[in-house]
């Protein structure tokens, strides 16, 4: 400290004047300065009453105090994401391995149950990840993983109940191929609450196919088979067929018009007529597609050929034409009619086609009978120098029972499915697919639009932290910057972020609270 006069120098003041006395500082700390100035005159003599005491006090610099702040704001933030996502990765693990039950593993290979498994696998893939990203995407995700996992459930009891409770072969199988149907419905999406409404309102209507009382499920399969009998017997009379084949199909149409006129036919009868009914419908489809020869493998009109015999030749047909790489080239297809490529993450659905014979794609055989053992090679985009290539990542087998699969790719970049197609053990055609575009993902990233909300949340947080924190703390004369005052100021900070994670938990239990109940729900 230095005055702009030394001590012992004499200045000369007019009686009532005043004089300036400069006082100059350089690199003084922060804090606070007690300056004592003792004033002296030839006239007054040295004591207290000349003396003059001036406090200083010296800030610290505002910037350090600003980056406190800021450190402490996201200190804060990146803690609590850290604790938040351990904990909602424990509860999305816990709710995969929730939904994947015992009986899933055993459950046969078509497209629902496929997608099921695929969409598991993505949520724990997701779940496993230090940074969880897209928390509200993976929990709709869980939620239509969970809605069709229920509906496989009460599909597979209704079809074990099928198999237990109904003797008749011909009955059981015309209640499983009515489940089928309704299980073709489901498809590799997942269901609104007007769908699993109306499917398990179709599912409670089995329960008279395996009552006890004869007479309830005798009428229900009758109230199946009566109908579509009735439209095959029309639709019969109406075709055109083959001189060789018209005498079989009028017996048939015969015996079914005997079978829709009886007013109150045995179980014998009813059963002979879906025999009869399902021989007319495969001599109507070979004559429709051009087999009229194999029409002679259903027998004569008075002495006709089981039906099992029937039915295998008719595959067998099938199968050989599907294997004759000149008339039909089977190839697989991904998705289509869409302008948009799909995500990384999103499922991807590619089935096998045959253009050259596409009534193939819907015989019994394709969809019922064969076993489709699939190839997706997932590949990613590497940059070598000036140019994007595709490089591949891996593979993944799967096995189907329907020409239908789907998959995701957790990269941006690529999809190719490839297929071998195999009956009963023997090997058959093989098709691939083009390669299928997959952009970046918009709901798994940390940029994401669910992330973003958080960042600009915290942004507003950190912004209310520096300004309060300096006008409270750090431009206040007390405010020396020690150590008590830095961590007093990284509380305040993180403080601050702490109650805009208060706020935004209030906001959730808020909207999860006055959420209504949804119409599945009673």
């Amino acid at each position: 400290r230095r005055s702009s006069r030394s001590r012992g120098s004499a200045r000369t003041i007019p009686a009532r004047g005043q004089g300036t006395v400069t006082l100059r500082f350089s690199q003084l700390e922060a804090g606070e300065y007690t300056i004592p100035l003792r004033f002296v005159a030839a006239n007054s003599a040295e004591d207290d009453l000349q003396r003059l005491t001036v406090t200083l006090q010296v800030r610290t610099n505002p910037v350090l105090g600003a980056i406190v702040l800021l450190f402490a704001a996201a200190f804060s933030f990146f803690a609590t994401r850290v604790v938040s996502t351990l904990r909602q990765r424990a509860a999305f693990l816990g709710r995969v391995r929730a939904l994947r039950p015992g009986w899933l593993a055993n459950e046969q290979p078509i497209l629902p149950v496929i997608w099921l498994r695929s969409t598991l696998r993505l949520a724990e893939s997701l779940s496993s990840k230090f940074w969880l990203t897209g928390q509200n995407e993976l929990e709709a995700r869980l939620a239509a993983a969970g809605a069709m996992l229920a509906i496989l459930d009460r599909v597979r009891q209704v079809r074990d109940r099928i198999r237990t409770s109904i003797r008749e072969p011909m009955v059981q199988q015309r209640a499983i191929w009515k489940l089928d149907n309704l299980v073709e419905m489901l498809g590799a999406a997942p269901l609104d609450d007007r769908d699993v409404g109306y499917i398990k309102a179709e599912l409670d209507k089995f329960d008279d196919w395996y009552d006890s009382d004869q007479k309830k499920w005798e009428a229900a399969y009758w109230a199946d088979l009566l109908p579509v009998i009735q439209a095959l017997h029309a639709g019969a009379e109406a075709a055109s067929l083959p001189d060789g084949v018209q005498v079989l199909a009028k017996k048939l149409r015969e015996l079914l018009k005997t079978a829709i006129d009886a007013p109150a036919p045995l179980l014998a009868e009813k059963i002979k007529a879906e025999v009869n009914y399902q021989r007319l419908a495969i001599l109507l489809e070979l004559c429709h597609r051009g087999q009229p020869d194999l029409v002679k493998y259903l027998g004569e009109p008075e002495n006709m050929a089981p039906i099992e015999r029937v039915r295998a030749v008719v595959d067998n047909a099938w199968w050989k034409l599907l294997k004759d790489g000149s008339q039909v080239a089977p190839k697989v297809v991904g998705p289509q009619g869409t302008l948009d490529p799909p995500e990384a993450y999103e499922i991807v659905s590619f089935q096998v086609d045959t253009p050259n014979k596409s009534f193939l794609r819907d015989t019994y055989l394709m969809q019922k009978k064969l076993t489709y053992r699939w190839t997706i090679t997932i590949y990613d985009k590497v940059k070598t120098g000036q140019n994007v290539e595709a490089k591949e990542r891996g593979k993944l087998e799967v096995v189907s029972l329907q020409p239908r699969v789907a998959q995701y790719s957790p990269y941006p970049g690529q999809m190719r499915a490839s297929v071998k197609i195999e009956y009963e053990g023997e090997k058959g055609p093989s098709a691939d697919s083009e390669p299928v575009p997959i952009t970046e993902t918009t709901d798994f990233s940390v940029f994401s639009r669910y992330e973003m909300t958080d960042f600009y949340a915290f942004g507003l947080a950190a912004a209310v932290s520096i300004v309060s924190g300096l006008t409270l703390y750090v431009l206040k004369p007390t405010f020396v910057g020690s150590l008590q005052d830095y961590l007093t100021l990284f509380t305040w900070g993180a403080s601050v972020d702490q109650g805009k994670n208060f706020l935004q938990s209030l906001g959730a239990y808020s909207a999860m609270t006055n959420k209504p109940a949804s119409q599945g729900e009673g």
